[in-house]
């Protein structure tokens, strides 16, 4: 066991090479450091004449805020006035800004951002604060934008989303009247535009206008889309839309089943999706599932999640004869199915890291060995989830014999 001395010398010589290291550096490596208590304790341990001035300020002002709350990115609403000019000084070392509903210190408005910085601004009208300030001052540099509220008139939020010119991520959460998220779609810039989530499941019974997102679509950016709603305006158009935009690899629609039963109807296929998220629920239109998921790339999916909402299991055509055969799997998700009897046993996972069978029945008792077989070929499983479902003794004996009896099941 080494000495006292011995541990001495040995941190001495670590912070003196540390506080050799050239600013750009150090850097490097605070990016690289996840959590802000040790960004707090390294910077602590250097001595303040080798810091650039922006690692001092921040240095300082973890002495006064918590650096986990703030690191790596900012929460400006939350930063007591007398010490916002710390946050200010400290923002060429952090590496982005979060603008909460609230009010903040009139400091943050006059800051310099530091170029390719990510600026997230969350807004809410109904509480009180100063995000029009910022989106009037910063408007050219939020890159994200996340809608909670809406019940205030007349409504803010058009003209702060006008504002965000460059915006690369929007997402609208829970909007109760569908025109309102049809407005905030009107005037969403696109130019920018990568991710696009709309929340619309609370809203009134008329169907949300689908205009703006399909124009979107037929952009060069667009590479995920997520929504949310009963129905759409016209579900044709959307799902055309979806099929044509070859940039798009993430895709996720809850409820929205005239958008899925038109994915069906159209000769196109999905072969771009490489992440396929649904949610099924009673109504008008019965999705046939296994043609929808016959229309993916087998080779290129990486994703599959498949919810349910019905109280009850509805059976799901083998979709296992469909990931079953997808090498590149990294996750699984089925919630609330009922299985037929698996049809192949063909296929590996190399690369399956979560598998999530939740509530799910199998019709035959001779699948549930067979998907652990096919599980037991991932070289990464760190996530294997069977609560709800029933695997029978020989589920029990197969996840034993391939040392996996660990993982949760019913």
């Amino acid at each position: 066991m080494a000495s006292d001395n011995e541990t001495h010398r040995v941190c001495t010589r670590q912070n003196t090479g540390l506080s050799s290291l050239p600013g750009a550096v150090l850097h490097v490596i605070l990016r690289a450091t996840k959590q802000g208590k040790d960004v707090a304790a390294l910077l602590s341990a250097l001595p303040p004449l080798t810091l650039p001035p922006e690692l001092v300020a921040l240095r300082d002002f973890g002495a006064v805020v918590d650096l986990a709350r703030h690191w790596p990115a900012v929460r400006v609403t939350e930063i007591p006035i007398e010490h916002a000019h710390l946050g200010v000084a400290a923002l060429p070392a952090l590496q982005g800004v979060y603008i909460e509903p609230g009010f903040a210190a009139l400091a943050w408005l006059d800051a310099t951002l530091p170029p390719k910085m990510r600026v997230v601004l969350v807004v809410d009208p109904t509480v009180s604060g100063v995000l029009s300030s910022f989106a009037y001052n910063w408007g050219d540099r939020i890159t994200h934008v996340i809608i909670k509220g809406h019940e205030v008139h007349p409504d803010p939020i058009p003209d702060i989303l006008g504002r965000c010119v460059n915006v690369s991520r929007v997402t609208i959460e829970n909007t109760k009247i569908r025109v309102a998220a049809a407005a905030y779609l009107a005037v969403l810039p696109t130019k920018h535009l990568v991710s696009l989530k709309v929340s619309a499941h609370t809203a009134q019974l008329d169907a949300l206008d689908v205009a703006a997102i399909a124009f979107w679509l037929q952009g060069p950016r667009a590479t995920s889309f997520s929504l949310a709603c009963a129905s759409v305006s016209d579900p044709t158009v959307l799902a055309s839309a979806i099929q044509a935009c070859s940039t798009l690899s993430h895709l996720s629609l809850d409820g929205v089943l005239d958008v899925q039963a038109a994915l069906v109807t159209l000769p196109s296929t999905l072969h771009h999706i490489t992440e396929l998220s649904l949610r099924q629920s009673s109504g008008l239109y019965n999705v046939p599932t296994h043609v929808l998921l016959g229309k993916l790339d087998r080779a290129k999916v990486v994703s599959f999640a498949l919810q349910n909402n019905n109280a009850k299991a509805v059976r799901l055509h083998d979709v296992a004869s469909v990931f079953m055969t997808c090498p590149s799997l990294v996750s699984v998700h089925l919630v609330n199915w009922r299985l037929p009897a698996v049809s192949t046993t063909a296929g590996a996972c190399p690369h399956l890291a979560r598998f999530m069978l939740l509530h799910v029945q199998f019709e035959e008792s001779e699948s549930v060995p067979a998907f652990v077989r096919w599980l037991s070929t991932s070289r990464c499983l760190t996530v294997v989830d069977f609560s709800g479902t029933v695997l029978g003794n020989e589920g029990v004996l197969a996840l034993a014999r391939e040392h996996l009896s660990g993982w949760r099941a019913a």
